[in-house]
């Protein structure tokens, strides 16, 4: 693959990623969150085992397993959040993960991060505050979930870091995403069921299961191994930029100062962490 080919097919994951969030949104009218994730993981995890079960049979493993149950975790909190916040509220929030995962390394192997890493976290932390306006709209319960969704998020680039030195990204991928499928039920099962199939739920599920899952982390796998990850994280960090304005396509909120700058600082701060050494 050469290299603008990876460019562009990392950014065409970000655009999918970043539209996903007003696509979840829309599809939780029409489905309980427990049932949207079992429907989302069961179909990417179909569609895993039938494209990659031959090229590269997965191992269930405790590193693989861990990588999918934070991934479970993440999503679950991600989509629970969803329900009491705005699409690009979630899309910033979610996007510190990046921020959080030298953090992490911090506390787990000693490593203090850099003063580069700091100037980025301050940034994406004052952007967050304007993104929010809590003069105007307080700090939901979705906001926070949101944030605990980033934690998960941040030590799943951890574990999955770990997992794909003992087998194969797709292997990986694979079993990460039959973990999510396996445990989504029960996200169904303690909360309200909901269920109604439309249009909208139709294709929500064909956005997030098939593109945004199983696909966009097939693609993601082949990029890296053109680009760096500090090259990629740098392009990944547009993906908050792609689900504000698709937000905004569809009507969900006006475009604001406030949006404008402090999604502009979050970004930045993004990519000034990703595009660091790790």
């Amino acid at each position: 693959m050469r290299r603008w080919v990876a460019v562009l097919s990392l950014l065409g994951v970000t655009v999918v990623w970043g539209a996903t969030f007003p696509v979840v949104k829309t599809a939780l009218a029409s489905a309980s969150v427990g049932v949207f994730l079992s429907l989302r993981f069961f179909l990417a995890f179909l569609v895993l085992l039938v494209a990659s079960y031959r090229r590269a049979r997965p191992r269930w493993d405790k590193p693989a397993l861990l990588c999918g149950l934070l991934l479970f975790a993440g999503y679950a909190l991600q989509t629970a959040g969803l329900t009491q916040t705005l699409p690009s509220r979630s899309a910033f929030i979610t996007s510190l993960s990046v921020i959080l995962v030298p953090l992490l390394q911090w506390l787990v192997a000693g490593k203090l991060p850099s003063l580069r890493v700091w100037l980025a976290a301050a940034l994406a932390l004052f952007g967050l505050g304007l993104l929010l306006r809590p003069e105007a709209a307080p700090v939901s319960l979705g906001d926070g979930l949101t944030f605990l969704c980033a934690l998960a998020f941040a030590g799943h680039v951890l574990a999955l870091e770990a997992a794909v030195r003992r087998q194969h990204p797709s292997a990986v991928n694979t079993v990460q995403i039959g973990v999510v499928a396996l445990l989504s039920p029960a996200v169904a099962l303690a909360t309200p069921f909901s269920l109604k199939w439309t249009a909208e739920l139709v294709v929500a599920l064909a956005i997030t299961g098939v593109l945004a899952s199983a696909l966009a982390f097939a693609a993601m796998a082949r990029v890296l191994l053109v680009l760096k990850a500090g090259e990629t994280g740098v392009i990944l960090a547009f993906e908050p930029v792609a689900a504000a304005v698709v937000s905004v396509l569809l009507g969900y909120e006006p475009v604001t100062t406030s949006m404008l700058f402090g999604g502009l600082l979050v970004v930045s701060g993004v990519a000034l962490v990703a595009g660091s050494e790790r």
